[in-house]
């Protein structure tokens, strides 16, 4: 009988041994994601900041570019006046 309950008992320590040493590479393998999710939410953070900066370079870029053009319609309107009087 106590040879009975001592196999249980050694069956019950492995089997907590082993559920243990589950749930220590459990939490270990938690970790790991919980830090590359951190990584890739810095990431994103990093590259909404890179994408805001970018918006606002083509927005400076278009003014520049809307400004450049009228500019060139003036100077093209002034060049077509200044060749009719020369004609």
């Amino acid at each position: 009988m106590v040879e009975l309950e001592l196999g249980k008992t050694k069956k019950m320590v492995k089997a907590t041994q082993n559920w243990r040493a589950e749930l220590n590479s459990s939490k270990i393998e938690a970790k790991a994601l919980r830090t590359k999710l951190a990584k890739g939410e810095a990431k994103i953070k990093q590259l909404q900041e890179s994408q805001k900066m970018m918006e606002s370079h083509n927005q400076i870029l278009d003014t520049a570019n809307n400004s450049l053009s009228r500019n060139n319609l003036i100077n093209t309107e002034r060049i077509r006046e200044f060749q009719e009087q020369i004609d």
